[in-house]
């Protein structure tokens, strides 16, 4: 069980320690399923997604 941090548009994302002495990670839980991220791994896909939503036109 980890500590929730935020909640985006049903998006829970947990911080958590991660198995295999990987060390500390995030969980997104959308409901349906999950995916856990390393720490590198949750940086990359926020950086990402920061740079897509600067490129996205305004609807």
């Amino acid at each position: 069980m980890g500590t929730m941090i935020y909640r985006f548009y049903g998006l829970y994302i947990t911080r958590i320690a991660l198995p295999d002495r990987r060390g500390p990670g995030y969980e997104i839980n959308w409901g349906d399923g999950f995916v856990s991220l390393t720490l590198a791994q949750f940086k990359e896909m926020v950086a990402t997604l920061n740079k897509h939503l600067k490129e996205a036109e305004v609807l």
